[in-house]
């Protein structure tokens, strides 16, 4: 199957959830201008799939709550409604209209993408630099602290491998500049993609320096792929699904080459 699927023009660039943390931003300036820029700088993004019917959350309102003396779901619902009107009236901007928000709970925002959304970001970070390695590309003994964990190394080299399969196989050597869809998704490939379009929005908005800090994103971008990697086949499936994960495979690759030390060279095999 030939895809045919054309590069939106409204595709997103830089941090993939930056167009949503502008718009909570912007709801809170203008809902309560009295806070300090710092305070509203602490908007931050958790994963919600899929056990909450949201792909992403958020918990600024209950910090917003200590400062402002108010009910943190009040706050939530006024961020809310002020983000959708926002929405209604910059409609003509797809990459702002693509998702929607919505107070829930004692104080959450939950954050729900359009899969034109997903396909936008996904695509945007497989075909960025900005996460690449600056690391030498030819091996080098390492000391024992500077090895990576083996099941990190295992699944930088199935990543690897996946990726130089992809490459020979018909499908995947045409039209570079299709948008993946997101027909036909399983939850472990959804999980996965959400985890790198986390670690992106981090990345973006943080100076990831602590050893520690970044071993445990490691960790969890390792869990979700040996779960993606049980479930999700790429070759013998419809071709659309194929070409979406191949670029959640390399995004993953890229944001585990992003998140190690640069003296690390991982093994293209095992």
């Amino acid at each position: 199957m030939e895809m045919s699927h054309q590069r939106s023009i409204s595709s997103l660039t830089g941090n993939p959830l930056g167009a949503i943390r502008t718009a909570i931003a912007e709801a809170i300036n203008n809902n309560f201008s009295c806070l300090p820029k710092e305070i509203i700088n602490k908007i931050s993004f958790e994963i919600g799939y899929p056990k909450y019917r949201a792909h992403f959350t958020t918990t600024i309102a209950l910090t917003l709550a200590g400062y402002l003396k108010l009910d943190a779901l009040q706050i939530a619902k006024a961020i809310a409604t002020s983000v959708e009107k926002a929405l209604f009236d910059n409609a003509a901007s797809p990459p702002i209209t693509q998702w929607q928000i919505q107070a829930v709970g004692k104080g959450w925002l939950n954050i729900s993408l359009q899969d034109e959304y997903l396909a936008n970001a996904l695509f945007d970070l497989s075909h960025q630099s900005t996460f690449e390695s600056t690391a030498s590309p030819q091996p080098q003994k390492l000391a024992d602290t500077e090895s990576p964990e083996l099941r990190l190394q295992y699944v930088y080299a199935r990543c690897c491998a996946l990726l130089r399969l992809a490459t020979s196989y018909q499908d995947f050597s045409k039209d570079k500049i299709c948008l993946p869809q997101f027909e036909d998704c399983l939850q472990p490939e959804i999980s996965l993609l959400l985890r790198n379009l986390a670690i992106a929005d981090y990345l973006g908005n943080n100076d990831v320096t602590g050893k520690k800090l970044s071993k445990n994103l490691l960790r969890s971008l390792t869990t979700d792929f040996l779960n993606f990697y049980d479930h999700c086949r790429i070759f013998s499936v419809n071709a659309d699904i194929a070409y979406r994960r191949i670029l959640v495979i390399e995004v993953t690759r890229k944001m585990i080459l992003r998140l190690s030390d640069p003296e690390i060279v991982y093994a293209e095999y095992l």
